[in-house]
């Protein structure tokens, strides 16, 4: 089958021309682009003059809510170095109120700018659609980071030999000292009523093996952790700790 270049073109011209919404407001111009978010709605942003320079913006809309979501990008880690060269990359930045922003000088180049400007935006909302596997290395990233900046020594990915005869995988340790057992944690990403069943039988398996360290679940409640998933650790007098209250929790290992 041929392709005729001029007839694609025109096309392609055709459907970003119609997407395309410019609305004049008071002192900048609003653009609703062709494009969408994670929520499917148009990418939208903004452009005003500032000085001799021809600035547009997405009026923070976009980093504010990835982090209502969950993702924070201001924590050292993949994120925020996938982040900064994703920024870098399409050669835009973001300034102290996580507002994304481009600039020309040129009027003529405005079209260049926003396709920057909205590639980016796409890009980073990308991060939303990462597996799940990886989205559970992010928290585990984040659990690891926050001991680290509270100056807690821990050993990560310990592994135990179980009374199954399996090495038993434990994301976090904390070492045992003269006035306390060790701490040994279970990383939960998705608390729900489904995935407690893993987790409570890694730490059953493994208690006779280790009687002098208590097991502990720190479980990511940015949606809700399940009532069936707390009861189940509950009956065995297991802590499970809520990320959202880290600041509470985190002083018993201190």
């Amino acid at each position: 089958m041929d392709i005729n270049l001029d007839h694609l073109k025109k096309s392609y011209f055709e459907w970003a021309t119609n997407r395309i919404k410019i609305n004049k407001k008071n002192d900048y111009v609003e653009i609703v682009t062709p494009f969408v978010d994670q929520y499917n709605d148009a990418i939208t942003l903004y452009l005003s003059k500032n000085g001799d320079e021809f600035v547009l913006d997405d009026d923070g809309y976009t980093l504010s809510e990835l982090e209502t979501l969950g993702l924070d990008f201001k924590q050292k880690g993949r994120r925020q170095t996938f982040f900064k060269e994703t920024i870098k990359n399409f050669g835009i930045e973001v300034d102290k109120n996580n507002i994304l922003k481009a600039s020309s000088k040129e009027q003529g180049d405005i079209p260049n700018v926003q396709m920057r400007l909205t590639q980016a935006i796409i890009t980073i909302n990308d991060m939303l659609m990462l597996s799940r596997s990886n989205v559970s290395r992010i928290f585990l990233e984040d659990v690891t980071n926050y001991f680290l900046d509270k100056e807690i020594p821990i050993t990560e990915h310990r592994n135990i030999l179980g009374k199954s005869g399996s090495y038993i995988p434990f994301e976090i340790e904390i070492g045992r000292t003269r006035k306390r057992n060790s701490s040994i944690f279970k990383v939960v990403n998705r608390p729900s009523g489904s995935e407690f069943s893993n987790p409570l039988f890694n730490i059953m398996d493994t208690m006779e093996a280790e009687p002098q360290s208590d097991f502990f679940v720190i479980a990511n409640d940015d949606k809700e952790i399940s009532p069936k998933f707390s009861q189940a650790f509950k009956n065995y007098d297991i802590d499970v700790l809520p990320w959202s209250e880290r600041e509470k929790w985190i002083l018993q290992f201190a």
